[in-house]
């Protein structure tokens, strides 16, 4: 006999089993949408990695820093290139996950603060590395040009000898001496050149355009200010510029180059040329060293001694002291300006010789890398570092004939916006729109030692 037990539903468990249901569903969905974001932020993450993997190779290579080149290599700036490539990356590691919209933006260029980018990223590559060449910076010594021009003195002492020469006339007003003062020229730079290095076909002949580098041309993105760097930050940057750029006298094989030979040089002095590069820093070291050389004539008495008796010799018989001392700082010029040559031509040799010839001095030995340290630091901020840039920007493009490269089109960073959607599995769920999840993910991309 089988015994049969009638079951009823009431109204209320009915109800409640209905919403018990629901809550499942919300709860299976809500689980869902929490790996969904989940997926959708290691998605961002993986595909950040895949995008900043793409830096351009040769600046890594070269010059130890890393940018993302908008260019793509297409001869222009393609921003709509990086966000393709996101979304490839973006797709390959969330399948389920579909992009409504991905933005780019705030792009940290390399060229951005004056080349604040650049710069941080070379410290940073210095300071990783363990010892570095740092040049103690003089305190108080410039461009001797400025403060002490030889040039103007010797004109004035030769102008006033030769004025009061002519006062000494006979009734005919013929010269009543006919002493010839020393004939002494201030060099000009192609005599010195040839002084210094024989001949100027020795020198290279490669050139630059400056209409097309970074000071003088519509940089993008530059409308920034522009930060003071720290003292110890620069002087990691000049360590920086010796080891990844090329110079006067260096045979090394460690750097590119391609577009220009001296360009250590170029940074500092600017020219459109490496032969007047070269000739402005020649220049600078002369006028170091002759004006250093006139000083210290001034504080030796037998240097004074021996000048005075030569121009007592020359004029004397006029017995006029004001030509006498005319004279007397005419031959110091003359011998400041002969031994400033030399000295100059020894430092392009490879010598070292001290800053100035007395005993506090003495004993700092100035070589051409030296004053190259020196004349760094009095360069100012923006140019050196913008024209560090030139350089290399210019290297990349004649070493791998990549002749549309810009480092203004480069990034070290950039905000990405990533606005993704999924199809719920329950599409009828009140909180849900049309049965689409939909979320953004923001993210600062960039480069970091």
């Amino acid at each position: 006999m089988i015994n049969t037990k009638k079951g009823s539903l009431t109204i209320f468990l009915a109800l409640s089993m209905l919403v018990f249901m629901t809550f499942c569903l919300v709860l299976t969905e809500g689980v869902r949408f929490y790996f969904l974001r989940t997926k959708a932020a290691q998605a961002m993450e993986l595909a950040q990695f895949s995008v900043l993997s793409e830096y351009q190779y040769d600046l890594l290579k070269q010059y130890g820093v890393f940018f993302l080149d908008l260019d793509y290599e297409q001869g222009s700036e393609k921003q709509s290139i990086l966000e393709q490539r996101f979304q490839k990356y973006l797709s390959l590691n969330a399948e389920e996950i579909v992009t409504a919209d991905l933005i780019t933006g705030k792009f940290q260029r390399a060229t951005d603060n004056g080349g604040q980018p650049f710069f941080e990223q070379a410290v940073e590559l210095m300071k990783v590395q363990s010892g570095y060449k740092v040049f103690e910076e003089i305190t108080g010594i410039s461009d001797m040009g400025e403060s002490l021009d030889l040039g103007k003195i010797l004109e004035e002492n030769t102008g006033a000898a030769n004025t009061i020469m002519n006062q000494y006339r006979d009734e005919d007003g013929k010269p009543l001496f006919s002493i010839a003062l020393p004939n002494v020229s201030f060099p000009s730079v192609r005599k010195l050149t040839e002084a210094i290095f024989g001949s100027e076909s020795m020198l290279s002949d490669k050139t630059v355009d400056l209409k097309e580098r970074l000071l003088y041309r519509n940089v993008i993105g530059e409308s920034k200010g522009r930060k003071k760097m720290p003292a110890t930050d620069m002087q990691l940057f000049h360590a920086y510029l010796f080891e990844h750029f090329g110079r006067y006298g260096d045979t090394g094989g460690h750097v590119w180059k391609n577009a220009l030979e001296y360009q250590l040089e170029y940074i500092i002095a600017g020219k459109e040329s490496d032969q007047k590069n070269l000739e402005n820093i020649m220049w600078r070291i002369f006028l170091m060293r002759a004006g250093g050389n006139y000083l210290f004539y001034h504080q030796d008495p037998e240097k004074i001694g021996k000048a005075e008796a030569e121009a007592m010799l020359l004029v004397g018989i006029t017995g006029n002291p004001d030509i006498i001392n005319c004279v007397k700082e005419i031959l110091l010029i003359a011998q400041a300006i002969e031994e400033g040559i030399q000295q100059t031509k020894s430092i392009f040799a490879g010598a070292k010789l001290p800053l100035y010839q007395d005993d506090l001095l003495g004993n700092i030995q100035m070589g051409y890398e030296e004053y190259l340290y020196l004349f760094l630091n009095t360069t100012d901020q923006k140019q050196k570092i913008y024209r560090s840039m030139d350089v290399t920007e210019l290297e990349i493009r004649k070493g791998n004939n990549y002749s549309t490269f810009c480092l203004d089109h480069c990034v070290a960073g950039f905000l990405v916006e990533w606005c993704w959607q999924a199809e719920s599995i329950f599409e009828k769920i009140p909180f849900l729109e049309s049965g689409v999840y939909e979320n953004i993910i923001r993210r600062n991309v960039f480069y970091a030692r």
